[in-house]
């Protein structure tokens, strides 16, 4: 099969590839919004990219931030998970939210505090200090780190 389009007036080559074997690793790394989005279509965990895109496009604005929020549902329509997104974009404009933002954060460093204290006991203070100064996306981290810890220090690794 030629990989050319061609008309009378303009020629464009190209280079199929199977999203399935493209290396999403570089992508989900890059400060770029738009090969954090790509990173979506390619084998990379699925949650990791989603974290990421979201923290990219909490920093945007504007118009910007709009049009990846567009983009990002739209390649999420592709694999499927388009509602999932929708959700968790307008999650983003809650914690964006002056009131509510902060309220939110808080009752989610509750829940980790109480996972944390039902899997290991009491908690050293040190750990209420960084769950009191974590931002959603170290939260969720480690919040998924409960299951698998074996030691505190295992939850909050970099």
């Amino acid at each position: 099969m030629r990989h050319v389009f061609e008309t009378p007036s303009m020629r464009y080559e190209y280079h199929l590839l199977d999203r399935h074997e493209v290396d999403g690793k570089p992508l989900i790394r890059s400060n770029d919004w738009g090969d954090n989005l790509l990173a979506l279509l390619t084998p990379v965990e699925q949650e990791r990219v989603l974290r990421r895109v979201e923290e990219q496009i909490r920093q945007l604005k504007g118009e910007e931030q709009r049009t990846a929020a567009r983009i990002f549902v739209i390649l999420a329509g592709i694999i499927g998970i388009a509602k999932t997104v929708v959700r968790r974009l307008k999650m983003i404009d809650v914690m964006e939210n002056e009131v509510l933002g902060p309220a939110v954060l808080k009752g989610e460093a509750t829940i980790v505090a109480r996972l944390l204290e039902k899997r290991f006991g009491a908690l050293p203070e040190w750990v209420a200090e960084k769950l009191g100064s974590a931002k959603e996306a170290e939260l969720l981290t480690w919040a998924d780190r409960v299951l698998s810890a074996r030691t505190l220090n295992d939850v909050f690794k970099a």
